[in-house]
Order: C-alpha cells, then structure tokens, then sequence
C-alpha cells in the first residue's frame, strides 16, 4: 500500500486546488462523519425516533470505531499532510491512516438509517452523504484515496456483517436472562478495551519516521 502513497498525492494536491471557499463546507461534511456527532445523534434517534434504531446505531458506531481503530494500528498508513509538505493539512489528525474511520463510519450509519427507513430517496441521499464525507476527507488533506476506498469496503463489509447477524443474535439474546445479558454485555466490554490495549502495546516500540513528524508540524 505504502507504494501508492506518492503516487496520489497529486489527486489531494489537485482537489485542495479547488478552492478554499469549499474548506468550511468540507469540515461541515467532516463534522458529520465523526465519532462525536454520532453520539450525539443517537440519544435524539433513541428518545424521538425510535429506541431499536437508536440502540442499533450505537452499537453499529463504538463496534465499528473499534475495529476501525485496530486496523489502524495494524497497517499504520500515513496522513497525506504527514507524508507531503505540499499538502496542506486542514485538519488535524494524530491517529494512522488507513483505513478512512469518517468512510467507514459513514457508511455503517447512515446506509443503516437507510435500510431502516426503506425509501428510495433516503437511500440516494445516504450514498450522497457518504460520498461527500469521504471527498471531503481527501480535500482536508488528511487521508489518501487508498484511505478512502479502504475504509469504504470495509463499512461495506461490517454493515453487511451486521445486518445478516442482527436477526439470529436477538432471537437468541431474547432467550437469555437478564443477568445473563447484563454479564455478556460486561465482558464484550471488556474484550474491546482489552484488544484496544493488546494493538497499544504493539506500538510501544515503534517511531515514526521523521519525515512525518516534521510535515505533520
């Protein structure tokens, strides 16, 4: 992957030469891609909309981030500002960067919505909502095209994932106690934060290549 890197650095360097009336458009597009704004959507969707829905997507984004994150951390791809100081980094990011988490993230939320609500209409404008955070991602200069894709296959894949899942593990987490549920839920936490340390640990001994660190400041 790390071969493609020079290679597209003129496709962010072309996008960024748009124009910079498109920069607080582009952040706003950012802004709905992120782990925060999620959150704070899901209680609205959970309290007005409907409580299913809202429990869903909040799983759908902590899993998704999750995973996310240990990829992160398993291909360590570089941020186009970091790797090129021709770019221009107009947000700042301090994690790696393959695959895209706006991308992915993007892709397991709002299609999710998508699908719940059946429309026509909604579907297009979840793929256009989608597609705007992912390009808006390469005109903020912090993620390759390579970043993008990537991180849109694999929402791709986990959205899948979950939706061929969703119906045979509620049937069957209706069948158990609620203690039982209160004790799985408590130990599928812990496994998250124990992962998230184990790929922590991984980078105790890595450095960044120097290069980065000076284009990143």
């Amino acid at each position: 992957m790390i071969t493609l890197w020079p290679s597209e650095i003129p496709i962010i360097i072309l996008i960024q030469n748009l124009g910079t009336w498109l920069t607080p458009i582009m952040k706003g597009l950012s802004f709905i891609g992120t782990e925060d704004f999620f959150l704070l959507a899901m209680p609205v969707i959970f309290w007005c909309l409907d409580t299913g829905l809202g429990l869903r997507l909040g799983f759908l984004i902590l899993s998704s981030t999750s995973v996310n994150s240990w990829l992160k951390y398993s291909f360590r791809g570089s941020r186009p500002y970091w790797f090129d100081s021709r770019v221009k980094g107009l947000a700042s990011e301090t994690s790696f960067g393959f695959p895209s988490g706006h991308a992915q993230s993007a892709v397991v939320i709002w299609n999710r919505i998508a699908l719940w609500i059946k429309r026509t209409w909604v579907w297009i404008l979840a793929i256009l909502i989608t597609m705007g955070i992912a390009f808006s991602r390469l005109y903020l200069g912090v993620h390759f095209l390579s970043d993008v894709v990537g991180g849109l296959i694999f929402g791709v894949l986990f959205l899948l994932l979950f939706v061929a899942l969703e119906k045979p593990v509620i049937n069957l987490w209706k069948q158990i106690s609620f203690p039982f549920q209160i004790l799985i839920g408590f130990c599928t936490s812990l496994i998250f934060i124990l992962v998230e340390l184990l790929f922590s640990r991984s980078l105790s001994g890595y450095v960044l290549p120097s290069e980065w660190i000076a284009n990143a400041t």
